[in-house]
């Protein structure tokens, strides 16, 4: 568990977006590695990814976990509604994870800075 008096980082909208943005560029561009080198398709790749992320959220909190995955159902379910993804993303766990230089991560930013989750 990281220590109370880490900081948190909690960047600003624009700065998320960046982030977001950056890191959808990785995600693509090691799926089209990884689909050439394993000789799969672009969905198995990222449902293993998906997989592979539960487990490690788990080690960290696995309620917290299985509360983030129930969210995210409920917000892609295309029979729930405007309100019903709102209040899931809402309640989403407050997951934190330390980056290399130690600082915290909170999926709670993106309520804080007002940015919808998850992205459109």
């Amino acid at each position: 568990m990281p220590a109370p008096r880490t900081t948190i980082i909690r960047p600003e909208a624009a700065e998320q977006d960046a982030m977001r943005t950056r890191a959808q560029i990785h995600l693509q561009n090691i799926t089209a590695t990884a689909v050439h080198d394993l000789k799969i398709t672009g969905a198995p790749f990222v449902v293993m990814g998906v997989v592979i992320w539960g487990a490690e959220l788990s080690e960290l909190d696995q309620r917290a976990a299985a509360n983030m995955f129930a969210a995210i159902g409920t917000i892609y379910d295309p029979t729930t509604t405007e309100r019903q993804k709102q209040a899931a993303a809402n309640q989403a766990p407050q997951i934190r994870c330390q980056n290399f230089r130690g600082a915290q991560f909170s999926n709670a930013a993106h309520h804080r800075a007002r940015i919808t989750w998850p992205p459109a």
